[in-house]
């Protein structure tokens, strides 16, 4: 099977309980299950492509290389025509009944996390032509409910994402946290030295203490000790009323410039363009636009490269042997080499030259 390379992930990832379904909420307009207590237990991948007509939505599971045949094969079969975001929640869980996750249906036993990928693609008129990721939370560390195998896990899966050099990184830190030692910080400089596609996003902060405003907006300014080339963004994703109340996202957008235009924000002189899930969205397709630009030209070659790896194995293929004669004709000059090999080696003729066994057309 041949791969091509793909253009770019938009890719969310952070510490656990920072808000990133949120955000991805947000960005995509999808409606992520979100409890309390309840972490993203695999990696879940979106694809928004905007097309004229119904919107259709459908889930698809791409088992992960090291999982057994049989598994594999019971995962690739999982195909769900979803007909409502509303079936999301048991879109999700049955995926992890399928992986074998713990908490899962009647799994009281395996995994906490498993490295399959549910897909979700949404075709419609949804405005968006756009790809994204949405990652566990990355484990500083384990615990009588998350193992140091659970840790290892996550922080593969999440760098199995963010080296690649087409991903933009969505890197999601909470406010209320010292941001310099939060882990997606730490991974973006190790990955993204040149600092080119990660994007900080700061959640939460009607969470923080009362004075602590000032420290953050200079972080969101791009001002504090942690800069980041491409800057932060400042978000309050919704409160659990607001969620409970099934607000539109028009109503969170107003909700949250309304928040930041009020005290004690007011008087911290934001960047409007870097507040709220809307600046964000105008900014990361932007950003994207221009990644695609660059990145297009290594596609292309990359493409061509496939193509003549393709068709130089093609061309060592021996000849196709499409009908009963043409097998005949095979075997018979099997057997006649077979036959030449067999007597050379009773007469002791070492030195004849044999056509190779096997490669007769």
């Amino acid at each position: 099977m041949v791969f091509l390379p793909t253009l770019n992930l938009l890719v969310v990832c952070g510490d656990q309980s920072t808000g990133k379904s949120s955000v991805l909420e947000g960005i995509t307009g999808i409606p992520f299950p979100r409890e309390e207590g309840v972490c993203t237990k695999f990696a879940t991948e979106v694809i928004l492509e905007h097309a004229e007509g119904v919107k259709a939505i459908s889930a698809t599971i791409i088992p992960h290389p090291s999982r057994h045949d049989t598994l594999k094969a019971s995962l690739q079969a999982y195909q769900r025509t979803i007909n409502g975001f509303e079936e999301l929640p048991d879109v999700i869980v049955k995926a992890g009944v399928l992986m074998g996750i713990r908490g899962y249906g009647d799994n009281h036993e395996g995994p906490s996390f498993a490295e399959d990928v549910l897909r979700i693609k949404v075709t419609g008129p949804c405005g968006l032509h756009l790809s994204i990721v949405d990652l566990p939370g990355l484990i500083s560390n384990a615990s009588e409910e998350q193992t140091e195998d659970d840790v290892e896990t996550v922080h593969r899966m999440v760098d199995s994402y963010v080296e690649k050099p087409r991903t933009i990184i969505l890197a999601v830190v909470q406010a209320g946290n010292d941001i310099a030692n939060q882990s997606i910080i730490r991974k973006s400089k190790l990955f993204d030295k040149a600092g080119q596609r990660t994007v900080g996003i700061i959640t939460k902060p009607d969470l923080i203490n009362a004075g602590a405003e000032g420290r953050i907006a200079a972080l969101a300014k791009n001002q504090d000790t942690t800069k980041l080339q491409l800057g932060f963004f400042l978000l309050k994703n919704p409160t659990p009323k607001e969620r409970e109340d099934l607000i539109t996202p028009k109503q969170r957008s107003t909700n949250e410039l309304r928040y930041f235009q009020s005290p004690p924000w007011k008087e911290q002189k934001l960047d409007a363009t870097r507040v709220g899930i809307d600046k964000l969205q105008t900014s990361l397709q932007a950003l994207l636009n221009r990644h695609i630009e660059k990145e297009l030209p290594k596609v292309r070659e990359e493409i061509k490269s496939t193509i003549r790896t393709s068709e130089q194995e093609m061309f060592s293929l021996p000849p196709e042997r499409p009908t009963i004669s043409h097998l005949r004709m095979f075997l018979s000059d099997l057997a006649m080499q077979y036959h030449n090999i067999a007597t050379a080696a009773l007469n002791g003729d070492y030195h004849t030259s044999h056509t190779p066994f096997f490669t007769a057309s």
